[in-house]
């Protein structure tokens, strides 16, 4: 599964947007960027240190001096969870994602992170729970689809894998149809937070995201034993990525 919800504190619909849409040129912090003192100073730190440096170690060190100034701090525990993860400590993680889950239970993000966590302990099942948690919350969420596409064991395999690749392509096909910052404005419109900032890197990644879900599909149909079907969701998965096949061997 792939790794979304990176969310920064962007405000609300437009000026969230334009904050969003300049984040991917702001620059590596400096040894001076984290002399601020407000929680949200050491959350735009620590956002830094995780996404420009790759420092998690420090990351998660600005987002627990955010979180001890504001408790209550949604992006602070989400971005730190996912700071774990990367520092292979998924039991942090799951604590700090189902914290953010209780002070916000809609928070779609929360549960698909959770499950990427529960996955790096081998807990299928929690990782299957989650998932459809989030899909009771929003059936539109296709990361949660094909997330769950890739977890389910004996006679359900087969069918329950490609229902779910194919309402992911489903629903990225329908991201994929309108400009990003379409998208994001939609999406804040909705009230769909999470899934909005986390667009700061699936703006260019969704036709990945799309053709991923129809080459995978390619390889259930492919052991069921379909290869006309097969075939046709490879095509597909190379006509929209050409490089579709070498990333994912």
């Amino acid at each position: 599964m792939m790794t979304k919800g990176a969310l920064r504190p962007l405000g609300f619909a437009i000026v969230g947007l334009l904050l969003m849409l300049q984040a991917c040129a702001s620059p590596a912090p400096s040894a001076t960027a984290c002399k601020g003192t407000t929680a949200e100073d050491h959350y735009e730190c620590g956002y830094d240190y995780q996404y420009e440096l790759r420092d998690y170690p420090a990351a998660i060190r600005e987002y627990s001096e955010a979180l001890r100034l504001r408790p209550d701090y949604p992006y602070a525990l989400n971005n730190r969870g996912l700071a774990y993860r990367r520092s292979h400590d998924p039991d942090a993680a799951i604590l700090d994602f189902t914290a953010l889950i209780e002070l916000h239970p809609q928070e779609i993000f929360a549960y698909n992170n959770r499950a990427n966590a529960y996955l790096d302990k081998g807990d299928r099942q929690a990782a299957f729970s989650n998932l459809t948690k989030a899909l009771e919350i929003d059936p539109t969420f296709a990361d949660a689809y094909y997330g769950r596409s890739n977890l389910y064991d004996g006679a359900e395999k087969t069918e329950g894998a490609l229902h779910d690749l194919t309402e992911a392509i489903r629903f990225y096909g329908e991201a994929a149809a309108h400009p990003p910052s379409e998208r994001v404005r939609s999406w804040f419109e909705n009230g769909r937070y999470g899934e909005a900032s986390a667009l700061n890197p699936k703006i260019r990644e969704i036709d990945e995201y799309l053709a991923d879900a129809y080459y995978v599909r390619s390889r259930v149909y492919a052991e069921a034993g379909d290869m006309a079907k097969a075939n046709a969701d490879l095509d597909e998965a190379r006509r929209i990525d050409p490089t579709v096949v070498q990333r994912n061997h």
